[in-house]
């Protein structure tokens, strides 16, 4: 897809995900974990990097995405980004939403990004 399309797709699926635990739920069990961290993969842009970072904060609010996400690389990814657009306030803002969402709860989450960020 286009940048453009890219990241209208990552803030569809934010703005889906906020608030509202059915679709945190139904947008996971559609498949929609892994094309975010792809988008992330990617790493075209801060715009996409912020929106899909925002998205993946918002699913990882819900406990059963959190492991799905970190098993899809999303934690890597979501740190690989802030360190891409480390100028980038909006990207710097969700990625550590995403990130202290992903480690809520869930010890092995908050192991890894001890592990990735060795200077917290």
């Amino acid at each position: 897809p286009s940048t453009g399309a890219l990241e209208q797709a990552c803030w569809a699926l934010r703005n889906l995900a906020a608030n509202n635990d059915r679709n945190k739920i139904a947008i996971a069990e559609a498949g929609g974990i892994e094309p975010l961290v792809a988008a992330l993969r990617r790493g075209e842009s801060a715009a996409i990097s912020e929106e899909a970072c925002a998205a993946i904060g918002n699913l990882a609010t819900n406990a059963a995405n959190r492991q799905s996400i970190a098993d899809a690389g999303g934690i890597v990814q979501v740190i690989a980004a802030m360190r891409k657009h480390d100028g980038h306030e909006g990207v710097q803002q969700h990625g550590r939403g995403a990130l202290r969402s992903l480690a809520r709860d869930h010890e092995k989450n908050r192991g890894l990004i001890l592990q990735s960020i060795p200077d917290l």
